[in-house]
C-alpha cells in the first residue's frame, strides 16, 4: 500500500488570503477610478469678471436714439410751431440743396475814349469814302475822332490789353479784350505808352492807355485825330453804337 503525502492545511490557507488581498485591491483601485470619473469636479481656470467690472470706453449717451419732439394736435396748427418745424427742415437739408441765388454782374459802363466828341471820318464798311492821304475811295473800319496831337486816349471799357504793336499802316496800336467776343482798337497814337500798360494788364473804363499821335502814315493827310475801331466775334462795327 502506497502512502500520499499530505499538504499542510495553512498553506492552502494562505493562497486564498492571497488571492482575497488582490481581489480588494482590484476592487477599491476600480472603484477609485469609477468616482473620480463621475463624481470628481474640477475648477475651470478661466473665470469671467463680472459685467459691471468690465472697463468699458463708450459713451451710452452717443448711442441713444435722437430725441423725437411729441407735437399735441392742439399746437399742431399753430402758426409758431409750423415755422419751427419749416427752420428744422432747412437745417437738415444739405448744403447744396439749398438754392443760393446768383448775383448778376453789373451792366458794362461805355465812355467815349477822348474828351473830343466831334466825329471827322465816319464808320463805313460797306461803302466808300474819300482818303486825302491816298487820293481814292475806299472802306473805313472805325471812326476818327477829331483832337490835338498828345490828348489823353482811355479805356471806353472795361478789360484786358491783348496786345501792342506797330502796324505798318495805321502805326501805334492798343487792342483791348473785353470778353464776350468784344475787342476794341486805338490807332494813331503816339510812340510813348503809359508806364504799366503791357500786354495782359487788366484796365477799367477811363483808365489812361495812350495819347494821340501822328503815327499812321495812311491817314497823315487828315487833321489830327485819333482811329478807333470796335469788334464784335471778328466783325466790325460802328462804334458809335457803343458811344451814346
Amino acid at each position: 500500500m502506497t502512502n500520499k503525502t499530505k499538504k499542510p492545511l495553512f498553506a492552502s490557507g494562505l493562497y486564498i488570503a492571497l488571492s482575497l488581498c488582490v481581489l480588494a485591491v482590484i476592487a477599491i483601485g476600480a472603484y477609485s477610478a469609477v468616482n473620480q470619473l463621475f463624481f470628481e469636479t474640477v475648477e475651470n481656470p478661466i473665470t469671467q469678471k463680472p459685467l459691471e467690472d468690465l472697463n468699458t470706453s463708450v459713451d451710452k449717451e452717443e448711442h441713444l436714439a435722437p430725441e423725437i419732439p411729441v407735437i399735441s394736435p392742439e399746437a399742431e396748427n399753430d402758426e409758431q410751431t409750423q415755422e419751427t418745424l419749416k427752420d428744422e427742415e432747412t437745417t437738415a437739408k444739405p448744403q447744396e440743396e439749398i438754392s443760393v441765388e446768383q448775383t448778376k454782374p453789373s451792366e458794362r459802363i461805355f465812355m467815349s475814349p477822348v474828351t473830343s466828341d466831334e466825329i471827322a471820318k465816319e464808320f463805313k464798311i460797306e461803302e466808300l469814302l474819300y482818303s486825302a492821304t491816298m487820293n481814292d475811295y475806299r472802306t473805313h473800319s472805325g471812326i476818327d475822332i477829331s483832337c490835338e496831337i498828345g490828348s489823353a486816349v482811355c479805356a471806353f471799357t472795361d478789360g484786358v490789353v491783348e496786345s501792342i504793336h506797330a502796324d505798318p499802316l495805321m502805326g501805334q496800336t492798343i487792342v483791348l479784350n473785353h470778353g464776350d467776343g468784344l475787342k476794341s482798337i486805338y490807332q494813331n497814337l503816339a510812340l510813348e505808352i503809359p508806364e504799366g500798360i503791357i500786354a495782359g494788364v487788366e484796365v477799367h473804363a477811363g483808365d489812361l492807355i495812350g495819347a494821340v499821335g501822328e503815327s499812321a502814315i495812311i491817314e497823315c493827310a487828315e487833321e489830327p485825330h485819333l482811329h478807333f475801331e470796335v469788334m464784335q466775334d471778328n466783325t466790325f462795327v460802328d462804334p458809335k453804337t457803343y458811344l451814346k
